[in-house]
């Protein structure tokens, strides 16, 4: 003999009482995952940064006046220095090493 239980009137009120209705749901619930109101971003190469051009300075020390032919915005980063995380498609950074030598340089 099976014993019947008794479920709380709250849990029972949040269940479907058909599945008849499931495909209208799923339907729903499809529709409004394809709702985006965010641009896509699509990257113009006229606003890219010209690091490609710069590599020559790897391995350089960063003297006064050797970033001066690269464009602006650029960001000189330091060992240990904290850089926020955003993108910019048109910022050329230059990552330094301890003795200030230029380890890397690039877009973002």
């Amino acid at each position: 003999m099976r014993r019947k239980v008794a479920y709380p009137r709250h849990l029972l009120s949040a269940l479907p009482m058909s599945f008849s209705n499931l495909p209208l749901f799923a339907a729903a619930l499809l529709s409004m995952s394809a709702c985006n109101d965010r641009p896509v971003r699509v990257p113009d190469p006229a606003s890219e940064c010209e690091a490609g051009a710069f590599q020559e300075l790897v391995g350089q020390a960063n003297a006064p006046g050797i970033l001066t032919p690269i464009a602006a915005p650029v960001r000189v980063i330091r060992p240990g220095q904290a850089v926020t995380l955003d993108y910019r498609p048109d910022r050329t950074n230059i990552e330094l090493d301890t003795l200030g030598f230029i380890t890397r340089i690039w877009c973002g």
